[in-house]
């Protein structure tokens, strides 16, 4: 029964982590498109210049994390004492 109840409280944790990424990641998006200007500048088109804004963000973005093996590493144990 425990590990029952403890396997339902990583999945919703992973539902949580998955969630907020996916908010910030909608947010980054959009905070992004907002910055853009209308009209083109220096003699490059609007699309070049989100590519290379966008190209920019990706290259600061961390390689993801292997969750199985946080998980594992640090196990998270919701049993009441």
């Amino acid at each position: 029964m425990k590990r029952k109840k403890r396997n339902e409280y990583k999945k919703k944790f992973f539902l949580f982590l998955v969630t907020f990424a996916q908010n910030e990641t909608y947010r980054t998006l959009t905070d992004l498109l907002e910055l853009q200007p209308k009209t083109a500048t220096a003699g490059q088109n609007r699309d070049v210049l989100i590519e290379k804004l966008a190209k920019d963000v990706l290259s600061r973005v961390p390689q993801p994390i292997g969750l199985a093996a946080v998980m594992e590493k640090y196990p998270v144990m919701y049993e009441q004492v």
